[in-house]
């Protein structure tokens, strides 16, 4: 056994005896993702409702799901509250397919699309869906964004641990850039003829507002439900909130322990939930949070 793989095995063993809630901090001082000494490792390990996903260790996200079982156990919490069955999701930037498999085993009977521009993600994500058989998930790697062409999407090396950073927007790390091609949320809604449309998650490091844009007959067709990553290293995050606001959108930051309104005066940072004044799922889940 060479070192790393002994270190990965010794991190897992001391979960297991200590239990999920022990330090990221202290784990890393075993096995540190973060460390240029690092490779990472490949591994596929039991998931969500049953799935099986295959990670790469160096990665943040398969780090966290190696060791833990989960990457953001808020948003995973938040969309077994609000997805129903024989739902239609539209996904861009899924990554690995962290939460492309739970939206999948929570909606059998719906609709899933799902967006991953960067070639690395995408072929885990790819891989994934494919090895789960989950015939209710279609995957592309595309962008989604304002308007239908190409996208000029900056790259992170392959030994680089958060993958999830390739963005439109160059990284100090960025090593290369690729064009890849980009449609838009309405262009989908046509293309596919899709009579309804439940729920836009996105995670797109800075394309979220230029997605809305991409989305605004949809958005005022359908109402549809809102997942964002909301960063202001990213986003002017009072532009896309009067936007929302605008177009009928109540919005709340959320986390585990509690749901929080977002307003002018309380642009909170995190993930967002955005629901249409309309959405009658919107007063059950203030109910219940």
């Amino acid at each position: 056994m060479n070192r790393e793989l002994f270190f990965l095995w010794l991190s897992r063993m001391i979960v297991t005896i200590f239990g999920k809630k022990i330090s990221h901090r202290f784990l890393r001082l075993f096995y540190n993702n973060l460390s240029p000494k690092v490779k990472g490792r490949l591994i596929s390990v039991p998931y969500l409702l049953g799935t099986d996903i295959l990670v790469n260790t160096k990665d943040i996200i398969g780090w966290k799901i190696y060791f833990f079982n989960e990457y953001e156990s808020s948003t995973n919490n938040l969309l077994r509250k609000i997805i129903e069955n024989n739902t239609v999701i539209i996904e861009a930037g899924a990554n690995i397919g962290s939460e492309t498999l739970l939206i999948s085993k929570l909606n059998p009977d719906g609709k899933i699309f799902a967006f991953e521009p960067a070639p690395i993600p995408f072929s885990l994500l790819q891989f994934n869906v494919a090895n789960n058989q989950l015939g209710n998930v279609k995957v592309y790697q595309e962008a989604v964004g304002e308007t239908a062409g190409k996208l000029k999407l900056h790259l992170l090396p392959k030994e680089f641990p958060n993958q999830g950073l390739s963005s439109i927007k160059e990284h100090s790390k960025s090593v290369q850039s690729i064009q890849v091609p980009m449609t838009t949320v309405d262009l989908l809604v046509e293309k596919f003829d899709l009579e309804r449309l439940d729920l836009i998650k996105m995670d797109v490091q800075g394309a979220e507002f230029l997605i809305l844009n991409g989305g605004l007959k949809s958005l005022k067709k359908f109402g549809p439900k809102i997942l964002l990553e909301a960063s202001s290293e990213f986003l002017n995050l009072e532009v896309v909130l009067r936007f929302l606001e605008n177009n009928d959108y109540l919005v709340y930051a959320f986390d585990n322990e509690k749901l929080s309104k977002v307003d002018v005066n309380h642009l909170i940072e995190g993930n967002w939930i955005c629901f249409h004044r309309d959405d009658v799922f919107h007063d059950k889940i203030i109910r219940e949070w």
